[in-house]
């Protein structure tokens, strides 16, 4: 499959437009629950756009991916998606794993089964080496869920204080580990406000976090965790925005020039 040929993106295929009438083209990422029908995304596809789909289990209690006893379920859910479905090469497996509103059979984020790396890796693992048996997608590239920057709530033995850079890290270990490595990977990075002054700061987070960097430039932590193995693979931000305090505002005051100038 051929590398990507855009930097633009947009979060939503109601977007496309807004892309197109600028007079460019880009990345439309959207998500899908796998057990859905499959979609036709050719229309965007035949325009020019490229077409990034996120297969979840589900959302809320559901888990973004299932319980570890349904992962065969879940990757054939995975598969019989795919297989609907037109005019998209790219999958992304899962979202945001570390979050605890993620987890399968959690209520309200309390409780449920933690996503390790060693689950999601068996879990992905199981998907990737489902979409890639489907005749025609042998060469389709299947991602990582992106990991949520910030977040601490997922600990385990080796990660007692919920690292989030060295969660993404094991995650791709585990996943050279069973020889099912993703074909590109995902990051998500933020700013804390609108100011696009934040999205070149290298602010730093406090505590005993403080190595890692506090606004846009956390894609840079994620990117240092890469393997060397996995080096050489894409890579996509799949989600960023101005967020709490401040969320997105409508205005147009320089903050998505100032992201992708940095990228």
């Amino acid at each position: 499959m051929p590398q990507p040929q855009y930097i633009f993106g947009i979060h939503d295929p109601d977007g496309a437009g807004l892309v197109q009438n600028a007079g460019k083209f880009g990345w439309i990422t959207t998500t899908a629950v796998a057990n859905d029908p499959g979609r036709d995304f050719s229309a965007f596809t035949n325009q020019g756009f490229g077409v990034i789909v996120r297969l979840n289990n589900g959302y809320g209690s559901d888990g973004t991916i299932p319980n570890s006893s349904q992962y065969d379920q879940f990757a054939q859910q995975c598969k019989n998606y795919v297989t609907a479905s037109k005019g998209c090469k790219i999958w992304i497996i899962g979202n945001e794993m570390n979050l605890a509103f993620e987890r399968p059979g959690n209520q309200n984020g309390g409780g449920g089964q933690v996503i390790t790396p060693q689950l999601y890796a068996q879990c992905f693992a199981k998907c990737r080496a489902a979409i890639k048996s489907i005749p025609g997608h042998t060469d389709d590239w299947v991602v990582n869920g992106a990991i949520a920057p910030w977040n601490n709530q997922t600990t385990y033995p080796g990660n007692a204080n919920g690292d989030w850079i060295k969660y993404f890290k094991d995650i791709l270990s585990e996943c050279i580990a069973l020889k099912q490595t993703p074909d590109a990977i995902a990051l998500h990075t933020y700013t804390h406000g609108n100011d696009p002054a934040t999205v070149t700061s290298e602010e730093k987070m406090g505590g005993e976090f403080s190595q890692y960097r506090a606004q846009f430039r956390a894609y840079r932590d994620f990117m240092s965790a890469i393997p060397t193995s996995l080096k050489s693979v894409p890579v996509f931000i799949t989600e960023t925005q101005p967020a709490d305090p401040l969320w997105w505002q409508n205005v147009n005051n320089g903050w998505v020039r100032a992201a992708f100038k940095e990228i």
